[in-house]
């Protein structure tokens, strides 16, 4: 499939700002799964157990996708689709791991824990804005599986507080896709007027230069037999004199 190189270009630097934002979301996201699993008390030992290899998968996904871009920023070749699909893919990922965790654990948490997962949930879907905005189908469906189906969830328990906060989460996360959709809008925006301007700068130059060359050719020619004008041809003769004598070799002229 022809794909254009204003899109090739565009999809480059839509991939690289992905990866270059990713090292402050992957190590945000290691302290928050590391804060939830060993900064709550839990008196169950299937619970704490269960935890545990929750955040050791997690651990290792952040560790793949940390590799992964490692590697990436050290390669020098243009970014293509398959990057931008293996990213998106892990940040999918991600996001499930964090959702299966609200809603496999809901049962277990205290009233601050279930607080605190929500207000790390908000803020993680809210920082997708400035880290995942350059690509806009991962960012929302990152925010989405975040604050979405746990919020739901919540609206569903017979605890009138968990009701509350569960409104309050669809409705934030609403309003997150929302912000989420403008920033997108705007790095996209930015990113193809960058790369619209370097293209149409490339295009004045090329015109310039055949322009350059068009002007030395009528200046230089007879307009009737498109041989070198009376001008020109003293200038070549001169410059070929010029070089014979500094060769020490030998020039006629046939008249």
């Amino acid at each position: 499939m022809h794909v254009s190189p204003l899109i090739e270009k565009e999809l480059n630097d839509s991939v690289r700002i992905l990866y270059l934002n990713a090292y402050s979301g992957l190590f945000i996201s290691f302290i928050a799964s590391t804060g939830i699993v060993f900064g709550f008390s839990d008196k169950s030992f299937t619970s704490v157990t269960d935890k545990l290899i929750w955040w050791f998968i997690m651990v290792v996904v952040l560790g793949i996708r940390l590799i992964d871009v490692y590697y990436f920023k050290r390669s020098s070749k243009a970014a293509s689709y398959v990057d931008l699909y293996r990213f998106s893919l892990s940040v999918t990922l991600t996001a499930l791991i964090w959702c299966c965790y609200g809603l496999y654990f809901h049962s277990s948490f205290s009233v601050l824990e279930l607080t605190s997962i929500i207000i790390i949930f908000s803020a993680l879907g809210g920082g997708s804005a400035n880290i995942l905005s350059a690509h806009r189908p991962t960012c929302f469906i990152y925010a989405f599986l975040l604050l979405i189906p746990y919020s739901v969830l919540l609206t569903l328990s017979e605890e009138h507080y968990q009701n509350v906060l569960g409104v309050l989460g669809i409705g934030f996360g609403f309003v997150t896709l929302i912000a989420l959709h403008k920033a997108a809008n705007f790095t996209q925006n930015a990113i193809h007027l960058k790369n619209q301007n370097i293209e149409l700068l490339e295009l004045m130059e090329q015109r310039v230069e055949l322009r350059t060359q068009e002007i030395y050719h009528l200046s230089n020619s007879d307009s009737l037999t498109q041989l070198l004008n009376r001008n020109a041809f003293l200038k070549e003769s001169k410059k070929s004199y010029r070089d014979t004598l500094m060769n020490h070799l030998r020039c006629y002229l046939l008249t």
